[in-house]
């Protein structure tokens, strides 16, 4: 091989090698991307559940101080 065909392989093995490397971060960004809509709807339900129980409350707590203070 020539010194410029050695340059070639070389040039596709480092393709090659960012090829997978940006599938592997896709794949993880994808990952991510559903965990975090996951828990988007485990706060968005929270929050409904918590808004709906203040609603029931008849008497709400005043935000006072303890009499030790």
């Amino acid at each position: 091989m020539t010194d410029h065909d050695d340059r070639i392989v070389k040039l596709e093995e480092e393709i090659a090698h960012l090829r997978q490397t940006n599938e592997e971060l896709s794949a993880e960004t994808l990952s991510q991307w559903k965990q975090i809509e996951a828990l988007q709807k485990t706060v968005s339900h929270l929050e409904n559940r918590f808004a709906s129980v203040e609603d029931q409350l008849e008497d709400r707590p005043e935000n006072t101080r303890p009499p030790h203070w």
